[in-house]
């Protein structure tokens, strides 16, 4: 397994980044070995990234559900090469992920170039890729656990509350916060023209053989900082403070010293066309219980905005969930979209009304989230107020390994992306819905967002499943 590894190590990388003189290289076999013992390593120890799945028999070429979905489409070299350069850099994110995972001591920029060579290899076999492209990307759903769960029975009591519950979350974003709040904002230097965002888009698109509109890191960091929300939550007590998840020893928690959200770009298809989609993340602390027999509180809670923008950089949908994959709340910003009927979804999302009224210039998404079970609450376009806290922004990456000398393990574990320690007793009552520990904490990519049926919040064609446009 992985030999193909071994063939071509020796040739001109196609792809720049990270690259090594020839005399630097690892020999081939040692290439082959030190990669297969890493992975392995990370395997065994249980911390191993999954966020993005392998590609075939290459361990660190990833691809994620947009990635797969677009394998059909690679018929050519150049697209076949900018698809690979996507896997390659995913790849690289993951390899560093267990390399700092396991304190590994091995030349890191010695193993990227073992992946280089792997990628050299694959841009030459367009059958490989196709083969690949027929094969299913793995569900978060396990067959099995319903089939002991006598899924189609069971499925009928996990949806019997999904109505008043929806009907409960429904009104109270319609009252609003109740209780006292605070407000975060992330200070933008420079908040942007919509001719500008525009532009950067449509030349993007323009430049990609994917179609996708891939900005540049610093194109980027400027969009997410122009969109970042300002928060509203209410607090009453420490349970509310955003901050950073951290685990040391079996230990799970959020350190709240500095408020942080966690930023990240993914895409989305719509009507043909590939958009962008901006994610933050909040982390609480815990969600506290309210009753002696809580099921859904526990160490952990959190709270991921979407926001989807149109080719011309307007927000066209915003959407939530809770990091457990819960809750999954969907705004249509765009007028001429509506939900399709709850007879062809299954389980459909909530649905929530959009702002009355448009983004006016100087103003930032305000976003209310309520108290202990941080549900979202309110949205609206206002200007930050002036006693407002600033939280920083930092990539989503950052939660994927610790940092150099830390005294901690990595916060996911193998093979399921799960947060241990963040497990819910909800999960007794869930399991026939075929998710792994419904209600826990997991990484991104591994989020189900569907009892009554097969749902993930990064499948490339969510929206299309969701929505009809007129």
């Amino acid at each position: 397994m992985y030999s193909r590894f071994l063939l071509l190590m020796l040739l001109p990388l196609i792809f720049g980044g990270c690259t090594l003189m020839p005399s630097e290289r690892l020999p081939m076999a040692a290439c082959e070995h030190q990669l297969m013992a890493l992975h392995d390593a990370a395997v065994q120890q249980g911390i191993a990234d999954v966020q993005a799945r392998p590609v075939g028999e290459y361990p660190y070429l990833r691809a994620d559900r947009l990635m797969w979905s677009l394998l059909p489409e690679v018929e050519t070299e150049e697209r076949r090469r900018a698809w690979l350069q996507l896997a390659l850099e995913q790849g690289k994110a993951a390899l560093a992920a267990d390399h700092a995972n396991l304190a590994d001591g091995r030349d890191l920029q010695r193993l990227y170039g073992c992946l280089e060579s792997g990628v050299s290899e694959l841009v030459g076999r367009e059958d490989y890729l196709r083969e690949l492209g027929t094969r299913p990307y793995p569900g978060e759903y396990q067959t099995a656990y319903r089939l002991l769960g006598l899924y189609p029975i069971s499925r009928q009591l996990m949806l019997s509350g999904l109505a008043g519950l929806h009907a409960e979350l429904e009104e109270r974003f319609r009252q609003g916060p109740s209780h006292p709040q605070r407000s975060y904002v992330f200070q933008a230097p420079n908040l942007l023209e919509p001719s500008e965002i525009a532009t950067w888009l449509r030349e993007a698109v323009r430049r990609n053989p994917l179609g996708l509109p891939r900005l540049d890191d610093l194109q980027r960091d400027r969009l997410l900082a122009h969109f970042a929300p300002v928060w509203e939550i209410e607090t009453l007590g420490d349970h509310d403070l955003p901050g950073i998840p951290v685990r040391r020893a079996e230990q799970v928690a959020v350190e709240t010293r500095q408020p942080v959200t966690f930023s990240h770009v993914s895409y989305t298809r719509w009507s043909g066309q590939m958009l962008l989609q901006l994610n933050y993340l909040l982390w609480f602390d815990e969600r506290p219980a309210v009753a002696p027999l809580d099921i859904y509180s526990g160490r952990l809670d959190g709270l991921i905005l979407r926001l989807t923008l149109d080719q011309h950089g307007r927000p066209m949908v915003v959407d939530s969930i809770h990091p457990c994959g819960c809750y999954h709340v969907v705004v249509l910003f765009d007028r001429k979209l509506h939900p399709r009927g709850d007879g062809e979804l299954g389980e459909p999302p909530l649905w929530l009304p959009a702002p009355a009224r448009g983004r006016a210039p100087g103003e930032r998404l305000h976003v209310a989230i309520s108290s202990g079970d941080h549900m979202l609450i309110g949205l609206r376009w206002g200007v930050p107020p002036a006693e407002a806290k600033t939280y920083a922004l930092r990539p989503l990456d950052s939660l994927r390994h610790r940092a150099p000398g830390e005294l901690s393990r990595s916060l996911y574990s193998t093979p399921y992306g799960l947060i241990d320690g963040s497990e819910r007793l909800e999960g007794l009552l869930l399991w026939p819905s075929g998710i792994v520990s419904p209600g826990a904490m997991r990484q991104w990519g591994r989020h189900a967002i569907a009892f009554g049926a097969r749902r993930h919040f990064d499948d490339a064609a969510l929206f299309e499943q969701l929505l009809t446009s007129q």
